[in-house]
C-alpha cells in the first residue's frame, strides 16, 4: 500500500516533457512510385530521430 502511494505521489509531481520545435514532415506527391515511398520513409525516420535527439 505504501509503495502504491509513493508511486502516485511521484507520478503526480512529474512534469510534462518539454515542447520541441521540429521541422514539418514531408508529404508524398500524387503519383509517387515505390522509390519515392522508400525515400519518404527514410527522410521521415531521419527527421524523427533528429527531433527526438534534441533536448
Amino acid at each position: 500500500m505504501r509503495a502504491i502511494l509513493i508511486c502516485l505521489l511521484l507520478g503526480g509531481c512529474a512534469g510534462p516533457p518539454a515542447a520541441r520545435d521540429c521541422p514539418a514532415l514531408p508529404t508524398l506527391k500524387a503519383g509517387a512510385v515505390r522509390a519515392d515511398m522508400i525515400n519518404h520513409i527514410r527522410v521521415t525516420a531521419d527527421l524523427y530521430a533528429r527531433c527526438a535527439a534534441r533536448p
